[in-house]
This record gives C-alpha cells, sequence and structure tokens, in this order.
C-alpha cells in the first residue's frame, strides 16, 4: 500500500494474524478503511470480528503484520490520536465499581473533546441510570452507557463491537438514528459490527463479511442489496460443467443444486442463457439471505 492511501486511511490492517492456543482467528489478513467511511462488519460466531477490531485500536497486539490508526501504530497511539477514539467493546462490564455519573465523570476528565451537555442529553433520552453502580444494571442499561460514554467524549473514529445486541427494537433504532445524525453533521469514520444485518443498512455505506480467519467479501451496500439468490436444479454434471458467469458467488448445497447470487440487473438475461435441463429459482429473501451466503 503507497504512502498516499496509508495517510489516507482511518485504520488500516496489513498481513495481520492472531491465534489463540493454537488456533488461527486471523490469518494474514489486509483490511483499509478510508476515513469518513462507515463499514458494516458481519460474520458468524467466532469468525474473528471482536478479534480484528482489538487488533485494528491495538488492545490486542498481532502475532504477525501491523495496524495502523490515522497513521500511527495501534498499540503505539499518541494521546492526541487515542483522543479522538470511541470504543464500545463487547463486553458492557467496564469500571463496574462506579455508578455510571462517576464513570463518566472519570472518563470526561482523559478527553478534550468531551461534551458534557451532549453527554447529559443523551443519558435523558435513552433512560440511563447514572446513580447505581454499573453492575447493578441490567445488560440493556450497561450497553446504552457504554455506548453514551463511546459519543459523549465527541470522537471522529468510532468502533463499535455488536452495540445493538442487548438494546430493545426502539433503542437500536435510536442508537442508529443519533449514529446518523453525528455522520451528517462531521466525517465520522465508523466500523460496526452486528448479528442483525437491518440494523447496519441505513447506516453503513460499505459491508465486510467475515469468514473464519478472513474477510470473505467487502463491497458497498448498494452492491449487497442488488443481489438476488437463486437456486438452480438439474443433473449434476450438466450443473458441474456449466459456466455460471456473471454470478457474484455460486454454492453448491447438494446434489443436483447450485445456490448462485446474481445481480438483480443481470438476472433476466442470465436466465435466458440458462441451457435446457437446468431449472432457475428465485428466492428474494433480502439482504440477510445474501449476507448469510458468504458465511457459509
Amino acid at each position: 500500500m503507497s504512502t498516499g492511501e496509508q495517510a489516507r486511511a482511518a485504520f488500516l490492517g496489513e498481513k495481520l494474524c492472531k491465534a489463540f492456543r493454537g488456533h488461527n482467528v486471523i490469518e494474514s489478513l489486509d483490511i483499509s478503511v478510508p476515513q469518513g467511511v462507515a463499514l458494516g462488519l458481519l460474520g458468524a460466531n467466532g469468525a474473528g470480528k471482536s478479534t480484528l477490531l482489538k487488533l485494528l485500536l491495538g488492545v490486542l497486539e498481532p502475532d504477525a503484520g501491523r495496524a495502523l490508526v490515522a497513521g500511527e501504530t495501534a498499540g503505539k497511539l499518541s494521546d492526541r490520536t487515542k483522543a479522538r477514539i470511541g470504543y464500545v467493546p463487547q463486553s458492557t462490564i467496564q469500571f463496574f465499581w462506579l455508578t455510571g455519573r462517576s464513570m463518566l465523570t472519570h472518563v470526561h476528565a482523559l478527553y478534550p473533546s468531551a461534551d458534557s451537555g451532549y453527554t447529559r442529553s443523551l443519558c435523558e433520552r435513552w433512560l440511563v441510570p447514572l446513580d447505581t453502580p454499573i453492575l447493578e444494571l441490567s445488560r440493556g442499561q450497561q450497553q446504552r452507557l457504554s455506548i453514551v460514554r463511546a459519543l459523549g467524549t465527541g470522537p471522529d473514529l468510532l468502533v463499535l463491537d455488536e452495540p445493538l445486541a442487548s438494546l430493545d427494537p426502539a433503542m437500536r433504532m435510536a442508537v442508529i438514528e443519533e449514529l446518523q445524525r453525528l455522520r451528517r453533521e462531521r466525517p465520522v469514520t465508523l466500523i460496526i459490527s452486528s448479528q442483525i444485518v437491518g440494523d447496519l443498512r441505513p447506516l453503513c455505506s460499505e459491508l465486510a463479511i467475515m469468514a473464519p480467519t478472513r474477510i470473505a467479501t467487502r463491497a458497498a451496500m448498494e452492491e449487497f442489496v442488488g443481489l438476488v439468490c437463486t437456486t438452480v436444479e438439474g443433473e449434476e454434471s450438466m450443473l458441474a460443467a456449466h459456466d455460471f458467469k456473471p454470478a457474484t458467488r455460486v454454492r453448491r448445497p447438494g446434489e443436483g443444486q447450485r445456490t448462485v447470487l446474481v445481480r438483480r440487473t443481470d438476472l433476466d438475461a442470465w436466465r435466458q442463457a440458462m441451457p435446457a435441463g437446468l431449472t432457475v429459482r428465485s428466492e428474494d429473501e433480502g439482504l440477510d439471505r445474501i449476507v448469510a451466503e458468504w458465511m457459509l
């Protein structure tokens, strides 16, 4: 990657590797997130999403490769760069011995751009208890407090690891709308992981789908939305010999079957080019099905 590309990247990972107890979780993974991009990170449980985010932030040290944040080595960030980052980890238990109010006061003292008025407004709107020990809060309340902590420091680099998982639908929408508003007002770079595809669609400009140890695919949100899932059936010998181009992905779920992702704009011509003896059935089940295909 050129020096210019490195300078433009808010987050950069090159040949990242990480193993735990001899098991490779991330293997020779490259990723670049330009400034101002909102990237949604999807993947099955255990695919390595949380590990990747921790490597990009310097929370974990890679076994090989390197990670940069705004051009600085992730594990050796300057105080100035650290103050630009808002991070919501997957675990909601932090500072569990403090009340929410004490924790926010402590954190704000470390961030020059922290906005106590904005933080107070979020707590009021999202009904965040501030005078109860964090350990006694419900998981959903802890999650709200964790998001408030990250947003209230005024970051322009946001990394959110499944921040919506413990929230009810109304609260999830409130957080999504708040993130949308922040990105309209200033060029916030966002990486957000989730298992809920629908939560990412109104928020993210790009999606990256992780398979074990690697990123299986990454594209603009519009590219994923523009795909249709189809099933092609027929004699296995015919299926094996057929060229499915311009399909985006072809999977063999069983004998005499192929599951194929095709661009909606190519679907009619692609159907017409199918040889006699092969039948096509469209299964337009939405973005969840499209994403799931890349995880298989």
